[in-house]
């Protein structure tokens, strides 16, 4: 409450976001007196909503999603059951990096659909994997599915080999070119876009 009341409050109420990452990834332990861990998650996130909400209303909760992810390796079996309990509204954000990783993303992106989730994809600096991801999540758009992006992520390593791709299909929302045909180059970028002579 500390916290909330401390910093977050006050971020909401000067920028009223349209989105609040809350994070929740890779969690190793859930406790709760006689609570299963797909109700301590589902708790834990309906109290984060009730006291962003009142502050900042039409903010919309984004969660990573790993750990209600049966595709995922950091999924955690007792928890995968709080993506029926988590409220519809919060945006849950699966992130897979690696080379090889394809069928999970697939497998994942089915999932999500079948619970009726809004949801994007968060690649890192692999391009190969970041252009799937952004091909399979403009597939899924185009099919009717709520996808609201994707996300590069960094990490603090600096490797940002992979943010064309993202930034492609952030400002098309349609399949970006090949990886081969990207580079980042801000300046190249940009004049394709138009966003310099």
């Amino acid at each position: 409450d500390e916290v909330f009341a401390e910093r977050v409050k006050p971020m909401l109420d000067a920028i009223q976001p349209y989105h609040l990452h809350v994070g929740l990834d890779e969690i190793d332990a859930f406790h709760g007196p006689g609570l299963t861990h797909d109700r301590i998650l589902a708790q834990h996130i309906e109290q984060i909503e009730e006291r962003v909400m009142p502050v900042s209303p039409n903010t919309r909760l984004m969660m990573w999603s790993d750990v209600l992810n049966p595709f995922h390796d950091t999924g955690r079996p007792g928890a995968v059951g709080a993506i029926r309990r988590i409220p519809g509204d919060v945006v849950q954000c699966p992130w897979f990096y690696l080379d090889g990783d394809e069928a999970n993303i697939t497998r994942t992106i089915e999932y999500l659909a079948e619970h009726d989730v809004t949801f994007l994809g968060a690649s890192w600096h692999d391009q190969a994997i970041a252009h799937f991801w952004a091909c399979q999540l403009a597939t899924a758009r185009a099919a009717g599915l709520p996808v609201i992006g994707q996300i590069a992520t960094n990490w603090n390593r600096g490797d940002r080999r992979a943010d064309p791709i993202v930034a492609e299909f952030a400002w098309t929302a349609a399949k970006p070119n090949r990886p081969a045909d990207l580079w980042y180059d801000s300046d190249v970028m940009q004049k394709a876009h138009g966003l310099l002579p």
